[in-house]
């Protein structure tokens, strides 16, 4: 259970999570500015992200349920911890996505970091619906001849009960300028 976390987590949170990591704990918590579902409620641009805050409380009664030889509970715990790393995955396709429809951001690093969000969260998406992964596919693939954040956005929220995430967790792309 421990060496989830840790590879969840990483080397270089610290023992408190404010270290500068490279994994989907990090990642996580540079979403939630971007989403503005930081902190306790969810509706901050800064501090730890919601989403890790619901994976730690995961994890601790996972542990807690493995040192009481509770082994189903403790599954739950697992597939609900699962579910729940896919929303910085899916923030991750919707703000690329948002930067280069919206934005007009047609530099190469957008359309290749909303091309890689998507490869890691389309089989989730396939699993629920082929046509909406076909959808979110054929927006952010290398070479896309063009975005539609509409067509994404939309792809995703019809699924995201099947993929067991909130559309609260996964919040709504924040400019932080406009407030």
């Amino acid at each position: 259970w421990d060496e989830g976390v840790a590879f969840y987590t990483g080397s270089e949170e610290g023992k408190d999570g404010s270290g500068s990591g490279a994994l989907l704990y990090s990642l996580a918590d540079k979403r939630c500015a971007n989403f503005k579902t930081c902190g306790p409620e969810g509706d901050s641009v800064s501090g730890t992200s919601n989403i890790n805050i619901k994976i730690f409380s995961e994890f601790a009664a996972g542990q807690m349920n493995l040192n009481l030889g509770n082994c189903d509970a403790a599954r739950v715990n697992k597939d609900r911890i699962s579910e729940l790393m896919g929303v910085p995955l899916v923030q991750g396709v919707l703000r690329y996505a948002h930067k280069i429809d919206s934005l007009a951001d047609n530099s190469e690093k957008s359309k290749a970091e909303g091309a890689v969000f998507a490869a890691a969260i389309l089989p989730r998406l396939h699993a629920c619906s082929p046509g909406a992964a076909a959808t979110v596919y054929e927006n952010m693939k290398v070479g896309a001849t063009s975005t539609s954040l509409s067509a994404v956005k939309s792809a995703f929220e019809k699924n995201l009960v099947c993929m067991g995430i909130a559309g609260d967790d996964v919040g709504g792309v924040y400019d932080i300028d406009a407030g």
